[in-house]
Parts: structure tokens; C-alpha cells; sequence
């Protein structure tokens, strides 16, 4: 069963959607092309399998964890071992 209140969020809510999404597509244009600018072609052979694996394990986290002490984690844990290898692969 759909209520009123239901119906009635769920345009503003889609088109917020649509705008995250476009502001997100926008950004891994502009990071890919830096990332080739800066490192070559050869890098996104290994950034983007990471990037996606990294993904997926931000959203197991996600999915397992909800609380405070995933986000701990992941800020803590997770991003400066991302953000090392991608230091590591533009100093090539």
C-alpha cells in the first residue's frame, strides 16, 4: 500500500538521485582524464579494477556495518590504503 506522503516525495527524491548521479558521473570524467594526464593510459589498467573492488568493499561494509564504528573504520582504515596506492601508482 502507497500513501499520499509517499507519492508525493517521491519525484524530488528521484530527481535528487539524478542530480547525484550527474554530479558523480561529471567527477570520474574529470578524475579519469587527470588520472591519464598525469600517470598514461597504462594506469587505468589498475586503478579502475581497484577503484571497483574498493567499491564493493566500501558497500559490504555499508551493508554489515551501519553504525558509527564502520565509518571509524573506514576513515581510519580503508581510505589511507586507497589513497596510498593511488599515490603509489602516479609515482610511477
Amino acid at each position: 500500500m502507497v500513501g499520499a506522503s509517499l507519492k508525493r516525495r517521491a519525484w524530488p527524491m528521484a530527481l535528487a538521485l539524478v542530480g547525484i548521479f550527474f554530479a558523480g558521473f561529471v567527477t570520474e570524467v574529470v578524475a579519469a582524464s587527470e588520472l591519464i594526464a598525469l600517470a598514461g593510459t597504462g594506469s587505468l589498467l589498475i586503478i579502475y579494477p581497484l577503484g571497483g573492488l574498493g567499491l564493493i568493499l566500501l558497500g559490504l561494509l555499508q551493508f554489515r556495518l551501519v553504525d558509527g564504528v564502520a565509518l571509524a573504520f573506514i576513515v581510519g582504515g580503508v581510505i589511507p590504503i586507497l589513497a596510498t596506492g593511488l599515490v603509489w601508482v602516479l609515482a610511477d
